[in-house]
């Protein structure tokens, strides 16, 4: 894929275990933000509804006690504040060619979790 302003992306950084948090939090305007929490993967597969999840939204304020909250939990984490947390894409980019092709495979069939 070809992006004009590509995302940055960052890995957790485990130690054999996995880092399975999900939540998106969407600063809005300025003045309210949007926050989801909970089981679902945002996946194509799970977008259509072909499990079933558990998601919570929170439509707060962008200066209330909780939003402030998860802004400086998401930055604490993605600037490694007080640690080392999460590490450079390039750290641990993956580039297994046949990975690549079962994942498509898997994307293809809908049977991907992922």
């Amino acid at each position: 894929m070809n992006y004009k302003n590509p995302p940055e992306i960052r890995w957790y950084k485990s130690h054999g275990e996995q880092y399975h948090a999900k939540f998106m939090l969407h600063n809005n305007n300025g003045e309210e933000s949007t926050l989801i929490l909970g089981s679902s993967n945002f996946t194509r597969r799970n977008l259509k509804d072909l499990n079933l999840e558990t998601d919570l939204i929170v439509k707060s304020n962008s200066d209330s006690e909780e939003m402030i909250a998860m802004n400086e939990y998401y930055n604490r984490l993605w600037n490694n504040e007080d640690g080392i947390y999460t590490l450079d894409y390039e750290e641990e980019r993956e580039d297994s060619v046949m990975k690549t092709i079962l994942y498509r495979i898997q994307e293809r069939l809908g049977l991907s979790t992922f």
